[in-house]
């Protein structure tokens, strides 16, 4: 028996079924990267918190307490009076209170720390006399765009958390 080969419409279907099995692996692959780069986000985000929290506590409470009362700083009651604390650079984690250029902003994301008074949680003027500041540390991601304009704040990605300095 002679074998002549596949027909035209065997070859058909059966790229038909490669090019909807590779469709069907991509859209899989998609939610994947996805679900990946939120967690690799969310990571990044808890180190950042962590290091704006250890660098406000390692600052002596009267100095922190001093600028916190001297600054206007955003409450949750004024949220619109926000003040940037520091920048956290995404790639290599390093705190800075400014950014001096645009090379810095291409090269590398940043997140944005703010801090935020709650009035009901700690009073301003109380706060030396009772030797606790209470505050949130609300960070935002990404805060610059690749073109190294500042990127609005509904367009962010955001986390916070609740942090107390005592006096020592």
């Amino acid at each position: 028996m002679k074998h002549r080969g596949y027909s035209l419409v065997e070859v058909v279907l059966s790229l038909g079924v490669f090019s909807g099995a590779i469709l069907l692996l991509l859209g899989l692959l998609t939610p994947i990267l996805d679900s990946r780069r939120e967690r690799d986000d969310a990571v990044g985000a808890s180190a950042a918190l962590h290091a704006v929290s250890a660098e406000l506590r390692r600052e002596a409470f009267s100095e922190i307490s001093r600028r916190l009362l001297s600054e206007p700083l955003a409450t949750t009651v004024t949220p619109e009076d926000e003040r940037v604390f520091c920048y956290v650079s995404r790639r290599d984690g390093v705190m800075r209170k400014e950014l001096d250029g645009l090379d810095d902003l291409v090269s590398s994301a940043f997140y944005e720390a703010t801090l935020i008074r709650d009035p009901f949680l700690s009073a301003f003027e109380t706060d030396e006399s009772r030797g606790v500041i209470t505050l949130w540390i609300e960070l935002t991601w990404p805060a610059f765009a690749s073109d190294g304009r500042q990127t609005s704040r509904d367009r962010r990605r955001q986390t916070m958390a609740l942090i107390a300095l005592r006096r020592e």
